[in-house]
């Protein structure tokens, strides 16, 4: 249970950073547009 707990956990933080480095380029895409 443990092993699968912190699997979780890593999944979690991937999808994260995922969507943070996601909305990271979209503010980059707006500011170059402007």
């Amino acid at each position: 249970a443990k092993v699968q707990k912190a699997e979780q956990d890593i999944l979690l933080k991937g999808i994260r950073l995922f969507f943070e480095g996601k909305l990271l380029i979209e503010q980059n895409r707006v500011r170059v547009l402007t």
